[in-house]
């Protein structure tokens, strides 16, 4: 284990340095400019509003819940274009909605709700991404002065979070336009592609080789296909964790997402060598809030395929009241569509 790192609060601003994205004009090409990013809280409303975020439900620190794996601050960060054209980029109509700011590396020593804690310092060089053109950059970082709570990590963390980062990098590279073509397209090709939400071979490639590379490195791997933008649409991802001495799986699930704008619903499978099958599905809807990080009210079913028992579970969580209600009763098999 290494040295301590701040927890991530919801609180926390995120400071970074400018990244860049398409400018317009000249019409008909999406030529990188120099933008901005100004500031956002952990949990920025508008992505919580749209569940972009991943936060504890019934752990805090200092009032706040803290961020997990896979946390990203999400939609409308605002953007400022500070080289021609400029002011404005009418191009920042298109990125501004759609834009991100995501967690790329997470503790394997600390977990918080079932999930590795996210880790975002640049004090260890591990700084959250900001979305950019032609790939995201690590450049985040995130004020942690008033937190008092320090986690441990490994090896594996800060070298599984720098490979992940790297993917992206050698994806673009060996997929780089020819000489005289600009490296992200036209700026119809960037405006469909956030529209229709379609991943092409290069995104799935890319995030199959994300996966196996985290399942060599901390030993557990994830793989993500999603349909349409963060406001509407479908997602399966796949996660496989091995044991720790050797290299076939111990624990592997399926989840499926369906979301739309606050509302998702989701399907899930897992197996495990301890627990065998199991079976999950659930409703729930994110609420927009505050420094607190709005909250969630969400209705849970689990269904165990070995015993065939079921438990149905209620959940109203507000993140800035720091409540947590939970209620429990017995489930039906026939509730049960799988």
């Amino acid at each position: 284990m290494t040295d301590g790192v701040d927890v991530t609060i919801a609180r926390n601003i995120c400071i970074g340095a400018p990244s860049f994205h398409m400018a317009l004009p000249p019409a008909g090409s999406a030529k990188n400019s120099l933008h901005a990013e100004l500031p956002c809280n952990i949990a920025w409303p508008p992505g919580g509003a749209v569940g972009a975020h991943k936060l504890t439900k019934n752990v805090f620190h200092l009032g706040s819940t803290i961020a997990l794996s896979g946390h990203d601050c999400g939609i409308m960060v605002l953007h400022w274009c500070v080289i021609k054209p400029w002011p404005p980029n009418p191009a920042l109509a298109v990125i501004i909605p759609f834009s991100e700011r995501k967690v790329r590396f997470s503790s394997s020593l600390v977990k918080m709700n079932g999930e590795e804690a996210a880790l975002a310092s640049v004090r260890t060089f591990m700084p959250m991404s900001v979305c950019s053109a032609p790939f995201a950059l690590p450049v985040m970082h995130v004020e942690h002065s008033d937190c008092t709570v320090f986690m441990g990590w490994a090896g594996a963390d800060f070298a599984a979070g720098w490979a992940d980062i790297a993917i992206d990098v050698v994806a673009e590279m060996l997929t780089k336009p020819k000489a005289g073509k600009s490296p992200i397209g036209t700026w119809q090709d960037q405006v469909g592609e956030k529209l229709a939400g379609a991943p092409d071979k290069k995104a799935l490639l890319t995030g199959l080789a994300k996966g196996l590379v985290s399942y060599g490195i901390k030993g557990k791997g994830k793989f993500e296909v999603g349909l349409g933008s963060p406001y509407r649409g479908e997602k399966i991802e796949f996660e496989f964790e091995r044991d720790p001495n050797g290299i076939l799986p111990v624990k592997a699930s399926s989840t499926s997402e369906s979301r739309d704008f606050t509302e998702s619903k989701t399907r899930k499978l897992e197996w495990s060598k301890d627990d065998g099958l199991k079976a999950e599905r659930g409703e729930s809807q994110d609420q927009m809030g505050g420094w607190g990080g709005g909250g969630n009210h969400s209705k849970k079913q689990e269904l165990d395929l070995q015993t065939g028992k079921s438990k149905t579970t209620k959940e109203r969580t507000d993140r800035g009241a720091k409540t947590h209600e939970k209620k429990e009763g017995d489930g039906k098999w026939h509730d049960w569509i799988l």
